[in-house]
């Protein structure tokens, strides 16, 4: 085991990612038969907030499992936690403990990947230029799909289609050795807009759907961005709430894999109690670039959420207002262990030149990136 750590400090380090300072945490897992419905979950979550240690919790009603993510474990933690379930009329029937090696629920390994990034669309990439990408040392790409291609608002069910191209996309990129965050593109699809408590109910079905047919791919190298659709996204009063229902009905469906949610625009509140979820946000370039990701991060190491950089702007050497480049920001998120993702492949400003199945990155944009040298 101390081998295994070891070979996975040198790998973060190795991908210039520092990993947060936190101690490791303890993963409790108790099985609750009597779970049954979001009154029970909001219940159970209620119970575990304020017991000390807690970290962030995880209710699957579909399992009638609870797991509790520690600041460490050991019988005096167990034991909070079975008592707090107790007092709510919650019997904890079976009960398990092991080290996790994570933030929030978010296993380190989840971190690392999302270090180095690229934006592409759905349709097929190359094997050639996902080759060159990862030779370049990305680790992971963001392939956003256009929601009204995937999801049929008439028959309330996906595209098979559609999510069977997806889908192969997806498992391309992960066989070329990179990891995955699927996102949904802007849509202004009349069934994508917020109802008036900003609730999105065909975004939750579509989410739910497409988690459920993506289950089967590995969860440790493919997460959701379920931060909503673009200018569809509800208001900031009603984001929080409408994000927590997106996370729980993906989370029935796919329970094992990572959810990329939006940082909160005003740096308030905690982060929930929500488990195995990264807080996503976008470095815009100006005067005040390296105070808005100081805010991010500090609101980050506050809450103990992990934190993802989802768009990194253009890959221009400088931007005029405040002479921030591409490299300064790399570094400065980097030195927060901050990952981060670039526009894509068919942009000019984009991280690759050439046509489509020739693509290269070219030295000066792998130095602006911290990428590997060229060979």
């Amino acid at each position: 085991m101390r081998h295994l750590m070891l070979m996975f400090v040198a790998l973060v380090e190795g991908l210039g990612l520092a990993a947060p300072a936190f101690a490791q945490e303890a993963l409790l897992t108790l099985k609750v038969p009597t779970l049954s419905c979001e009154g029970c979950r909001s219940s159970v979550e209620a119970a575990l907030q304020p017991v000390k240690g807690v970290r962030a919790v995880d209710v699957n009603l579909t399992t009638k499992v609870v797991r509790v993510y520690m600041d460490e474990g050991g019988r005096g933690a167990m034991r909070r936690v079975v008592d707090a379930l107790a007092v709510h009329d919650k019997k904890v029937t079976e009960r398990t403990e092991a080290a996790f090696d994570g933030v929030r629920g978010v296993p380190r390994q989840r971190l690392a990947m999302l270090s180095r990034g690229v934006t592409l669309g759905a349709e097929p990439t190359p094997a050639a230029d996902l080759s060159a990408l990862r030779g370049a040392g990305i680790l992971h790409v963001r392939l956003a799909f256009e929601p009204a291609k995937v999801w049929g608002a008439e028959s309330r069910g996906l595209r098979t289609g559609e999510v069977a191209a997806l889908k192969s996309a997806t498992a391309a990129a992960l066989d070329a050795g990179l990891g995955v965050v699927l996102v949904a593109a802007a849509a202004d699809a009349p069934w994508a807009r917020p109802d008036d408590q900003g609730f999105v109910i065909e975004v939750e079905r579509m989410w739910a759907e497409l988690a459920r047919e993506m289950a089967s791919l590995d969860p440790a190298r493919l997460m959701f961005e379920v931060a909503g659709i673009g200018a569809a996204a509800p208001e900031e009063e009603h984001r929080a709430a409408a994000q927590r229902a997106l996370v729980l009905g993906v989370r029935e469906a796919a329970p094992e894999h990572t959810v990329v949610l939006w940082a909160p625009a005003d740096r308030r509140g905690g982060a929930g109690v929500l488990a195995n979820v990264v807080y996503a946000f976008e470095w815009e370039f100006g005067k005040t670039a390296g105070d808005g990701a100081a805010k991010v991060a500090a609101w980050g190491k506050e809450q103990r959420a992990p934190l993802y950089c989802r768009a990194l702007g253009t890959l221009a050497p400088w931007d005029q207002a405040g002479g921030w480049t591409i490299e300064k920001a790399v570094k400065d998120l980097q030195t927060r262990g901050i990952g981060w993702a670039t526009p894509g492949l068919d942009t000019p400003l984009g991280p690759a030149s050439g046509g489509a199945g020739a693509r290269r990155v070219e030295p000066a944009q792998r130095a602006m990136l911290g990428l590997t040298p060229a060979p």
